[in-house]
């Protein structure tokens, strides 16, 4: 009989080897002050000119400050004395301001000299696989090391190839177009490029302005700055089919003592627009108020929803009408006046001759296609796609002008690729997607793409490019040339290549420096990066693909080996989408695995709102996946750490459930003698050391809120050491076990009563104890959801939670409905029976409150539900919540008298006294 040791027969275990030296940790693998980057990050987010974001918009961009205080984390050892790592963490303190703005110069040389003493500048190569807009790339070389970025998309393969490999070669070069005294004389080294980029942003817009006036004419001392339109569609009434025009407001102006609103009158079958400042004669908007797309036809009053919309939409394709004409004059002042025959008769009908892209089918993010919508030129009026095709060929005539501007081939390189940035920048105010926004202040265009989603907009608003005010070509321009304020004046060089991030190695240098793998990888479903890009792609294409040929040799952004969950490149299939995630996830993390520098940790950066899948529940999950993948790669997690990055001015974060909590993970190569283990094992190791590292983590300052999702770290730590995991009938333990195995190890160590508790009440309990019934920011929830293996969106489903708007609480015990019925319920919970039981008992009493108890006890344990009341009770006694503390001492006092009552035929009882609440011993 062959012996079995760990549940693992010994023809199967592996022979021992010797053991390889062990790496000194890191200090990302011991303490971060991850309180101040947080802090950090969430100003920087505010930041609105002088940051890297200004120059294009990419998606999802990783925080400057985060980069900055870890990436000296990765380089320094952990000193393992506390008075010199309490110095190291101060300088890295003093690198992220809590202004969010760049670091001053001498925190700056401190900790370079640290790093210095470690390795030279040109030993380390910091690589990027997935650089996106750069901020890994200009935090390194802010920090002197050189750099090396990959990306699949040509659109933010552009913004970091110009960031981190271009500009730093402008460094103390020119002006060459412009007068202007020398940057080799002037404090800062990019005067040059500034002065030649500003000479080329008024040359372009004449050049353009000179083709496009018969688009939007001449003016002098009064001009046009922006234009209202709204989509029409025609009422379904047969008896009326009136075009409607569909817009939500009828205000044009908020400002105070400049109000102006739209009138509407329907004339000779057609709605006819105006303008007053009296609001009392103010249209009613044909979008009916609530968040459904339904619609009021404002001559028969037929109502239609969105339904009616897609259908004209498919069938012949939605129109527009121009509804009003924002004006200016030199001093400011503005005012609005309804459309003139002069005004539309300039908007073409046709558009460009160009090569258009089609959209996809079905995409993350996108939402148009169901409207008709198919091109992407789909999402312009015809005026808009021409004028930012002029642009771009504008700046494409400019290739052949270079060599005779006398200034070196690359800085040439880097005007027209900043160029060609600002004419994806300008698409943003020339689309469709653009809004108008009302103020305080005065009305403005709004940018569209504020999310990444590609939505329908029902009423836009169309910029001047030549207008001087938002999305004019000129301030377009002078606020991307801001974002070279934010990038490092001296330090490290690096270069960027378009290519799969699995193949990484070969793009980079063939004698390869000691390679420091750090990077913000695809949120597994968040995000559809090549669908969204080609939003940009189509007119950086038209402006650059003679400059870059190598970026920009397809007609659209690559897309076949993305590192994304969507499941429409995969039969519509939730679980193929997974599958193709953590296999493509686990080969290209084995080969970075191998390209790192085994000295340092790969950091990895992750972000995923949490919610139930189709195809699995709770843990089917990027967040799981991405784990799953790893652990499957033979890379182990040696450390994780929380940080935060809200901003409370986020259009997500203002009006949607939007996620805003990183969570940084430091990995490792596993081990080639790493020892399997088994389920008893991993559970009796983790009671071991989990208890201790959570006692750490608390005394280091995490929030609670952030103390569930960093003890996820110690535990994968754990898990993902071992070779493999056994289950007790010879199976390998998936990441979704061990989670869920971590999550009840943590919760007996934090609370050994909380450990016979579900999913959704642990989160009620921890949410509770922390925010009792009041409202939060939603990110907090969503964080904490996750940490505890369940989903916000469950929990509201489930009639526990409500989150709306960026806000989330829980469901007050009034608020709950009436006529529950345990036995039918899908998703019953501890805690809801719980506080329905309490509320029943205080409302209704005591036989109600029985004959509740008799059905739940069917359905869940009702000792668990017990000893949940005496926990909030004990909660509520030690914060003073006298009214929810009666609650729930009333259902703890009498629970044996309705226990016994639920256990008669009937569930009747007798109805006991109200005991006696001891306020003394709450206030003690």
């Amino acid at each position: 009989m062959k012996i079995k040791v760990f549940g693992i027969p010994e023809n199967k275990r592996k022979p021992k080897v010797m053991a390889e030296a062990r790496k000194p940790k890191k200090l990302i693998e011991t303490s971060l002050p991850i309180e101040q980057i947080s802090r950090a990050n969430r100003a920087e987010k505010n930041i609105k000119t002088g940051t890297a974001r200004n120059l294009h918009k990419w998606f999802a961009p990783m925080p400057a400050p985060a980069w900055r205080a870890l990436i000296p984390a990765i380089v320094l050892d952990d000193p393992e004395d506390d008075d010199e790592r309490r110095d190291i963490l101060e300088d890295i303190r003093a690198l992220v301001p809590s202004n969010g703005g760049t670091p001053d110069k001498d925190a700056l040389r401190r900790i370079r000299a640290r790093m210095a003493r470690a390795f030279t500048v040109d030993e380390l190569l910091v690589v990027d696989p997935f650089c996106g807009a750069g901020s890994t790339l200009i935090e390194a070389q802010r920090l002197g090391l050189l750099t090396a970025g990959n990306d699949l998309n040509p659109v933010p393969a552009l913004i970091s190839k110009q960031l981190t490999e271009l500009l730093p070669k402008c460094r103390n070069q020119g002006p060459f177009l412009s007068v202007g005294p020398s940057a080799l004389l002037h404090a800062d080294p990019y005067s040059g490029f500034k002065e030649d980029a500003q000479s080329l942003i008024i040359k372009v817009q004449e050049s353009a302005r000179a083709d496009l006036e018969k688009l939007y004419g001449r003016y002098d001392s009064n001009w046009p700055y922006a234009w209202l339109w709204a989509h029409v569609v025609c009422c379904p009434n047969p008896a009326c089919n009136l075009p409607v025009p569909l817009f939500a407001s009828s205000t044009l102006s908020a400002q105070p003592k400049k109000e102006s609103y739209l009138t509407l009158e329907v004339i000779d079958d057609k709605c006819c627009f105006g303008v007053t400042s009296d609001v009392t004669a103010a249209a009613r908007p044909t979008k009916m108020s609530g968040r459904k797309s339904e619609f009021k036809c404002p001559r028969c009053g037929q109502e239609f929803d969105e339904e009616h919309v897609k259908k004209v939409g498919n069938e012949s394709g939605l129109s527009e009408q121009m509804v009003a004409t924002a004006w200016t004059r030199h001093d400011g002042f503005r005012w609005f006046e309804e459309p003139s025959l002069d005004q539309t008769d300039r908007v073409p009908r046709n558009y460009p001759d160009m090569d258009g892209i089609d959209l996809p089918d079905e995409a993350l993010g996108f939402r148009v296609q169901a409207y008709g919508f198919k091109n992407y030129l789909d999402l312009y009026t015809p005026r808009q796609a021409w004028t930012l095709a002029t642009y771009a060929r504008v700046v494409a005539n400019l290739k052949e002008e270079m060599q005779t501007w006398g200034c070196p081939e690359e800085y040439g390189l880097a005007l027209l690729a900043f160029l060609g940035l600002c004419v994806g920048r300008q698409a943003r105010f020339l689309s469709k997607q653009a809004t108008w926004r009302t103020r305080k202040g005065p009305s403005k265009v709004e940018a569209g793409f504020s999310q990444q989603v590609v939505t329908m907009v029902w009423d836009f608003a169309e910029a001047n490019p030549s207008g001087k005010s938002v999305g004019d070509w000129v301030q377009v321009g002078a606020t991307a040339l801001r974002a070279v304020d934010s990038i490092p004046k001296e330090g490290g060089l690096g270069t960027v290549h378009i290519g799969d991030a699995e193949t990484v190695a070969s793009r980079l240098p063939a004698t390869k420096p000691r390679i420091i793998v750090a990077t913000d990888p695809p949120y597994f479903d968040a995000i559809g990066y090549a669908d969204l890009a080609d939003y940009f792609y189509l007119w950086h294409r038209e402006a650059l693909k003679n400059v870059f040929p190598d970026l920009y040799a397809t007609s659209r952004s690559p897309r076949f080996s993305e590192l994304i969950a969507d499941k429409g490149r995969h039969g519509n299939s939730d679980s193929t989408a997974r599958e193709y995630f953590i296999e493509k996830f686990k080969s290209t993390f084995q080969n970075l695995a191998v390209l790192s520098d085994g000295e340092f940790p790969m950091i990895i950066i992750y972000a995923h709102q949490q919610k139930e899948g189709a195809y699995g529940g709770y843990g089917s999950t990027g967040w799981e996946a991405m784990l799953q993948a790893l652990v499957d790669a033979g890379i182990a997690i040696t450390a994780s750490w929380p940080m935060h990055a809200t901003s409370p001015t986020r259009s997500r974060g203002m009006s949607s459930n939007a996620l805003a909590t990183y969570i940084v993970l430091a990995c490792r190569k596993r081990r080639e003698e790493s020892p399997a283990s088994t389920r008893r094992s991993f559970i009796s190791r983790l009671r071991e050391e989990l208890p201790k590292a959570l006692k750490k983590l608390q005394q280091g300052g995490i929030a609670p809120v952030d103390l569930n999702q960093a003890a996820i770290g110690p535990g994968m730590s754990i898990f993902s050491n071992y070779s493999s995991v056994m289950e007790p009938d010879g199976q390998s333990m998936s990441v979704r076990s061990a989670l869920a195995i971590i999550n009840q190890v943590r919760d007996e160590s934090l609370a050994e009563q909380e450990g016979d508790f579900d999913t959704d009440t642990r989160f009620c309990v921890k949410w509770f104890a922390q925010h009792g019934w009041d409202e939060q920011q939603f990110d907090r929830a969503e964080s904490l959801a996750r940490s505890v293996n369940t989903s916000v969106d469950g929990l509201v489903r489930a009639g526990v939670f409500w989150a709306r708007a960026g806000k989330a609480r829980l469901i007050e015990p009034n608020e709950m409905s009436e006529g529950w019925n345990p036995l039918t319920d899908d998703r019953i919970s501890i805690w809801e029976v719980t506080i329905r039981l309490a509320k029943t008992l205080e409302n209704k009493g005591a036989e109600d409150a029985a004959r509740l108890m008799a059905a739940a006890g069917k359905r869940i344990d009702l000792d668990a539900a017990k000893e949940l009341a005496y926990l909030l009770f004990s909660v509520c006694e030690k914060r003073k919540w006298m009214q929810t503390a009666l609650m729930f001492n009333g259902l703890g006092t009498f629970w044996s008298d309705l226990s016994a009552a639920a256990r008669t035929d009937d569930g009747h009882a007798t109805t006991p006294s109200q005991g006696e609440l001891d306020f003394a011993s709450i206030e003690e």
